[in-house]
C-alpha cells in the first residue's frame, strides 16, 4: 500500500517537470491532458515546468501503474477559453476524473473485512500477497463502470518558456486529474 500512495503521488510530483512549445496555451493545456489520460509521462514533462520524467517510473512500481493508468483512463476533459496577460496564461478546463475520495470511502470496509478474514485464515498470506490483493480492488473499484466521479472546474496556469508555453503545477490541477487523491489517501491515513 506504501508503494501506491507513494508511486501515484511522485507521477503527480510529475506535474513539477520540464518543458516548452511554440503552441498557444490552449494547445499545449491539450496536449498534457491527452497525454495524461494515455498516461504518457514524457509528453506532459515536456509540457510542464519541473524536473526529469524518468524518475516516476520503476519495474517494481507495476501494480501502483496499473492503479495509476486505470484512474488516468478514466480522466475525461474539455478545454475552454484561455487567457493571456504578458508571460502568464490561463486555461479553462473542466475535467471528470474517478472520485478516490468516494470510492475510498466505500472500499475502505471492505479491505477491512477482508484483511481480517485473511489475518484469521489458515494460510498465512505475505504482505506482498496483500498488497498485491489491495492493489487489484483499487484498480478494479477505479474501472467499475459506476465508479463514482467528480468533475472539476479548474483555470490551467501557464508560463511563457522561450517561445511557447509551460504548464504551472499546482494542487489543483493535480487533484482535478486524480480525483482527489490526496484527500483519499489522507483519510487511509486517519
Amino acid at each position: 500500500m506504501r508503494r501506491l500512495i507513494s508511486s501515484i503521488l511522485m507521477v503527480f510530483i510529475l506535474l513539477t517537470v520540464v518543458g516548452c512549445s511554440s503552441s498557444q496555451p490552449d494547445e499545449i493545456v491539450n496536449t498534457f491532458l491527452k497525454a495524461a489520460v494515455k498516461a504518457d509521462y514524457l509528453t506532459m514533462a515536456k509540457l510542464v515546468r519541473g524536473a526529469d520524467a524518468n524518475i516516476f517510473y520503476t519495474p517494481e512500481d507495476e501494480g501502483a501503474q496499473e492503479v495509476i493508468e486505470a484512474i488516468l483512463g478514466r480522466v475525461t476533459y474539455q478545454v475552454g477559453e484561455k487567457q493571456i496577460s504578458g508571460n502568464t496564461a490561463t486555461v479553462k478546463a473542466k475535467i471528470v476524473a474517478p472520485d478516490l475520495l468516494r470510492i475510498t470511502a466505500l472500499a475502505l470496509p471492505e479491505l477491512m473485512s477482508m484483511a481480517f478474514a485473511m489475518f484469521f485464515s489458515q494460510e498465512v498470506a505475505s504482505q506482498d500477497e496483500i498488497d498485491a490483493l489491495f492493489m487489484q480492488y483499487f484498480e478494479n473499484a477505479i474501472k467499475d463502470p459506476e465508479a463514482p466521479m467528480v468533475e472539476s472546474n479548474i483555470s490551467i496556469k501557464l508560463e511563457k518558456k522561450g517561445a511557447g508555453w509551460v504548464i504551472v503545477p499546482d494542487d489543483e490541477l493535480a487533484n482535478a486529474l486524480t480525483g482527489n487523491m490526496t484527500k483519499a489517501f489522507a483519510e487511509i491515513g486517519n
